[in-house]
């Protein structure tokens, strides 16, 4: 979907300051198409917008992944494009590969579309040249959203990942079936630009802020995530 629109941050701020915690996607969805809430011009924008939102974010109370994810969000200001951004990611492997890509790039280089496209081709993804390029420009605008990359020419911008979005990539890895140090492995940790010590001590500085609980004896770590699964408990 991302060789259609950008992950459109914007969008999702307007829909979660204007819709309740606990809305589900009907509730969504009404906002979108008949309230006109993000003011789209037309009927199919609307439609287009709602299914954009969809695909990248699932915009319902019912699935764990936006619940934790809007839970954060509203009380992690500062860290709510990256954690948009992280969600995102891991719905759409195309932006994965993308944004992992440009994390890796030194703050201030450029980057380009064409570099971005190789990108995508590698990851093996099947585009024509038209639609690759499509993918890479709605990329870059992601990743400027997300405050990744900046200006034009497009150059990759100083970032820092905090506790909160590092807590949330920690938990998405658990949920789709990671255990132990294995969650330290998640690609989702690629898009937030850290390396393997780096993912260590982000985890040990969400578990410092009670995000999540980490403990370690020699090579054996243990992960449990006490305050999302009460979160999820609690929307149900």
């Amino acid at each position: 979907m991302l060789v259609r629109r950008s992950i459109a941050l914007g969008d999702l701020e307007s829909l979660l300051t204007s819709t309740d915690q606990q809305a589900d996607h009907a509730a969504m969805r009404s906002a979108i198409i008949e309230d006109n809430l993000l003011a789209k011009g037309t009927g199919q924008a609307r439609q287009n917008s709602l299914r954009q939102l969809t695909y990248f974010y699932g915009l319902d109370s019912t699935m764990p992944a936006f619940t934790v994810f809007r839970r954060l969000y509203s009380h992690y200001p500062r860290e709510q494009s990256i954690l948009a951004l992280v969600l995102a990611c891991s719905h759409d492997p195309v932006l994965r590969s993308a944004i992992a890509y440009i994390v890796r790039q030194p703050p201030g280089s450029i980057v380009s579309h064409k570099a971005l496209a190789e990108v995508v081709l590698k990851a093996g993804a099947t585009y024509g040249p038209a639609s690759l390029h499509k993918i890479a420009e709605n990329a870059l605008a992601s990743s400027t959203m997300a405050g990744i990359t900046r200006g034009v020419p497009v150059r990759r911008a100083e970032f820092q990942p905090g506790a909160a979005s590092a807590a949330y990539v920690a938990w998405l890895a658990h949920k789709a079936g990671a255990s132990g140090s294995a969650i330290f492995d998640s690609a989702l940790f690629g898009c937030l630009g850290l390396e393997q010590a780096a993912v260590r001590e982000a985890c040990v500085e969400a578990a410092r802020r009670s995000l999540l609980e980490l403990r370690a004896a020699g090579n054996v770590v243990e992960i449990t995530f006490r305050l999302f699964e009460g979160i999820i408990a609690e929307a149900k």
